[in-house]
């Protein structure tokens, strides 16, 4: 879902969203109708984030809500992937302008 560091820890990690145990026989926690597919959507969202392209990221997030109407974790990401972008483009010099050394 959203990488993080922790005090005491020296290097981020990413934490995720249970859905659901594979594995359980109770109908409480195993996989329901849809969950394997939110699953794989996220799964694809989150990889983009991770390889830094967050128009494709935000592409991806949209999917989602498209699929999943009100999922938090995709209107939570997509506003992350949203304000990422919007700072990388803040980041880059225009075309034309020399940076600074």
């Amino acid at each position: 879902m959203k990488r993080v560091q922790v005090k005491g820890r020296k290097t981020e990690f990413m934490i995720y969203e249970l859905l659901a145990l594979r594995a359980s026989d109770d109908p409480e926690l195993g996989v329901r109708d849809r969950d394997q597919q939110l699953s794989e959507m996220t799964w694809r969202a989150s990889q983009l984030i991770e390889a830094g392209d967050c128009p494709a990221a935000e592409r991806a997030h949209r999917d989602i809500l498209e699929s999943f109407p009100g999922d938090s974790v995709a209107v939570f990401m997509l506003k992350e992937c949203s304000e990422r972008h919007s700072f990388q483009l803040l980041s880059q010099p225009e075309a034309g302008q020399s940076t600074r050394i």
